[in-house]
């Protein structure tokens, strides 16, 4: 069997990219967490066609193993909220967080565990261990071919596109 673990997407269509594009297209995010600046660099956004290229490729090789599908660049989160800041016509920095962040209970009582809290959850926890940073399953094989800030200085984000969630479930995604 072979097991591909693909790191952040993006592209179209992509859901935690696409809620973080929706945050700096506002200008805030409802997660202090995820626009502050942080030590965990193991993100390495790829592109959703480059995922699709190791899928065909894995079909083709006899790999059995787990393996990560990485982009060709690595970035903090704030990294990539900078490009997708400055893809929203919007200086470095600029989206911020709240003022008075919610209790998650709070939000869990109001509209379930979201994606989105639970990607803010999973960067709190690897910000809080840095120590698992070095434990990854061996790469696919080349990384991607789209770097990320790349794609994003050459489609620049229109409110007309992230109007509206990537899924009907968006906020209820533990029901999908």
């Amino acid at each position: 069997m072979t097991i591909l673990k693909p790191n952040l997407a993006f592209g179209p269509q992509t859901h935690l990219v696409h809620f973080l594009a929706q945050c700096a297209i506002v200008g805030k995010c409802p997660y202090k967490n995820l626009v502050a600046k942080e030590a965990f660099y193991q993100w390495a956004p790829i592109h959703t066609d480059d995922i699709a290229s190791a899928a065909g490729d894995a079909l083709t090789k006899n790999r059995a193993g787990r393996f990560s599908v990485n982009g060709p660049q690595s970035m903090t989160i704030r990294q990539i909220m900078n490009s997708l800041e400055r893809a929203a016509g919007r200086g470095e920095g600029s989206v911020g967080g709240p003022m008075f962040p919610a209790f998650d209970y709070v939000w869990d009582f109001f509209s379930g565990t979201t994606s989105d809290v639970n990607m803010s959850r999973m960067h709190e926890f690897y910000e809080q261990n840095l120590h698992l940073a070095g434990e990854t399953a061996p790469e696919w094989g080349s990384k991607g071919s789209v770097k990320f800030d790349e794609w994003y200085s050459k489609n620049p984000l229109r409110e007309e596109h992230y109007a509206h969630p990537t899924m009907g479930a968006y906020k209820c995604a533990h029901t999908d």
